[in-house]
């Protein structure tokens, strides 16, 4: 059982805490409280470039109507990526608007992530030291995928598939 001065700073920082959170209680009294969550940043992430793919998809096969038969990428490696859904305008503005969002959103999960490692493992753990750097170059892979919806494949093939070598 705690001691009478364990529990009087406990009832003292639960009122402080009442009282700095007081623009939080909604109107029946409860308190709200906002909790960030890298998989939720990381789910939203997701989500958005799955929609954006399918999207992109619509768009450049009800719009643009590419003739398949004469697209560079299907030309030289034989097989479809998810990037002819946006080699097309207007599925390539959309997708590159898009992709800004998409990488906050993974910009928000690793940083997220880090300040996680870093409250369930000590200073000298080697998972703490290789996880900025880590991130680092998760954030990076992402953000370099925008090179896609710059090159286009007429331009060059290896321009527009430089990024999957790279993270091959």
């Amino acid at each position: 059982m705690p001691s009478a001065a364990v529990a009087a700073a406990g009832a003292a920082f639960t009122a402080t805490a009442r009282k700095q959170r007081g623009s939080n209680i909604n109107p029946k009294g409860h308190t709200e409280s906002l909790s960030l969550c890298p998989e939720t940043f990381f789910g939203w992430a997701m989500r958005l470039l799955i929609g954006g793919f399918i999207v992109s998809g619509i768009l450049t096969f009800t719009i643009a109507k590419p003739d398949l038969a004469e697209d560079p990428i299907l030309e030289v490696y034989g097989v479809a990526n998810a990037c002819i859904t946006f080699d097309y305008e207007p599925a390539r503005s959309m997708m590159a608007v898009l992709w800004v969002f998409v990488c906050m959103a993974i910009a928000a999960y690793t940083i997220l992530f880090n300040y996680r490692l870093k409250i369930y493992f000590p200073r000298e753990h080697l998972v703490r030291r290789v996880s900025v750097p880590l991130g680092c170059l998760f954030f990076v892979m992402f953000s370099v995928m925008a090179i896609s919806m710059v090159q286009r494949p007429e331009e060059s093939i290896i321009g527009k598939l430089f990024v999957l070598y790279f993270l091959m």
